[in-house]
């Protein structure tokens, strides 16, 4: 393997709204720093800027009691998971800074018939009327990009980040898969911002934006990095194959029935119609909370493809299944996007500890803003006080790896996708110690650097839900 002769002072592992915004505050912190994006492709992609919906929300607390509500409620919705009481209100608290910031690039928020900003509740926070809606994200995009131009940033496209260099105890650089040929490339850093998104794309259906393979907690994990949150991700239940929302609290005063292994229908049972009116404000499943009720009901009647055929007064039968939307856990990160390992930072959904098992509405979005503003900040700020540490040389790096076939590699996603369609959404099922022993024989024999990454990733995601009580 060749190493990168190009040193960068911080390379950003990701171009969705995380990573954009760390570039722009690395660079606007450290106006002579050399700051490097790497990402798979040029275009709008991920969660961030190519989701099914073309819009997304984000948070903003214009008051101080804004600021306490919402971090009161961050911490309120996220048990069981682990969240951090100082996460939480640096979230709240930075949050109309990165707003305005947003609009000073021209992002498009939507207004009211009367002009002004148009505030909507989020999910998990029915109540509130902080959220704040932008449109057209690849027009955001080019916003952000722009930005980063500006100021002297540098895009490199055609990589797909495979690992994380660590060299003396600290991330030095990064591994990358050059072009479709995947030409192995190293290219070292002082410090790396890894803004990767999450494990949403693993699944065989998911609500997730294209061109982000889902292995950034296969990284987090290689590097040895301390994560949390790893089994709670957000699904919603979409159509299949349109992956369309199905609104769950809608359809269940509708006479809902779902199709049993036998062949029948089953109705929903009385006492769990009652639960829609709560399962109604949000979106996502809720864990933990007693609305969970109807989702889990669904969940038992899965078919062996881990979609459910229902069926309500108002529609004959169709098939939906439980869609990955996204990540709440990843690598547990201090107020300045820090990980365990030194010189590495993860902000937006590889990140973790700002969210716990459910996050309110446009929480994400603004945690991309927040906590890649902060990431991008302190690593040029220790670069700024530590120079030496651009100079980053490390020896020359050797992989070995088998003959990659594109069938086989097909089909080991294939599986993994499907353990995971069938035997996580929201719950440990029986099955699942099997699925985790299929899931570590197929990644033992895995020599396909790819494969074995998701299959790692996918792991990671396994084994969290299996420790959950």
């Amino acid at each position: 393997m060749r190493t990168d002769r190009r040193n960068f002072d911080i390379l950003v592992l990701g171009a969705g709204l995380a990573g954009l915004r760390a570039a722009w505050a690395a660079l606007e912190e450290n106006p002579g720093a050399r700051v490097a994006v790497a990402a798979v492709s040029d275009a709008p992609s991920g969660s961030s800027f190519a989701n099914i919906h073309d819009r997304l929300g984000m948070q903003v607390c214009f008051t101080d009691n804004d600021a306490a509500d919402l971090a009161a409620e961050v911490l309120a919705v996220g048990r069981p998971g682990h969240v951090d009481p100082i996460l939480a209100e640096v979230l709240a608290a930075d949050s109309l800074a990165r707003f305005e910031d947003m609009r000073s690039l021209g992002v498009p928020f939507l207004r009211g018939q009367d002009g002004n900003l148009a505030l909507f509740s989020g999910c998990f926070s029915p109540h509130s009327r902080r959220a704040v809606v932008f449109e057209d994200l690849g027009a955001a995009f080019r916003a952000f990009r722009g930005k980063i131009a500006d100021l002297g940033g540098v895009f490199l496209s055609g990589l797909t980040a495979r690992g994380i260099i660590v060299a003396d105890g600290a991330a030095r650089g990064a591994l990358f898969a050059c072009g479709e040929q995947e030409t192995p490339l190293a290219i070292a850093a002082g410090a790396v911002v890894l803004a990767l998104g999450g494990p949403a794309p693993l699944f065989a259906w998911s609500q997730a934006g294209p061109r982000n393979p889902g292995w950034s907690y296969a990284l987090l994990a290689r590097a040895g990095v301390r994560m949390v949150n790893q089994g709670y991700l957000q699904y919603m239940w979409g159509q299949v194959p349109s992956r369309r929302f199905w609104p769950l609290a809608q359809h269940a005063g509708q006479g809902l029935r779902v199709r049993d292994r036998d062949g029948s229908f089953v109705p929903l049972p009385a006492d769990l119609a009652g639960l829609a009116t709560a399962r109604g404000t949000h979106c996502p499943f809720g864990f933990g909370l007693h609305d969970a009720a109807l989702d889990r009901f669904l969940l038992a009647h899965r078919q062996a493809d881990g979609t459910v055929e229902a069926a309500t007064d108002a529609e004959g039968p169709l098939r939906i299944a439980p869609m990955a939307h996204a990540g709440n856990g990843g690598a547990l990160v201090d107020a300045h996007g820090r990980t365990s390992l030194p010189g590495l930072y993860a902000c937006g959904e590889c990140a973790s500890g700002m969210h716990g098992a459910n996050r309110i509405g446009g929480a994400m979005v603004l945690a991309t803003q927040v906590f890649g503003a902060r990431a991008g900040r302190h690593a040029a700020a220790c670069l700024k006080k530590n120079p030496e540490t651009s100079d980053t040389s490390f020896t020359e790096l050797r992989i070995s790896d088998a003959a990659t076939d594109p069938k086989a590699r097909q089909e080991v996603e294939r599986k993994l996708a499907l353990f995971l369609q069938r035997s996580v959404a929201m719950q440990k099922t029986p099955a699942l110690r099997d699925v985790l022993r299929a899931t570590g024989r197929l990644c033992e024999a895995a020599g396909d650097w790819q494969a074995k990454l998701a299959l790692e990733a996918g792991l990671t995601v396994m084994n969290h839900v299996a420790s959950l009580n």
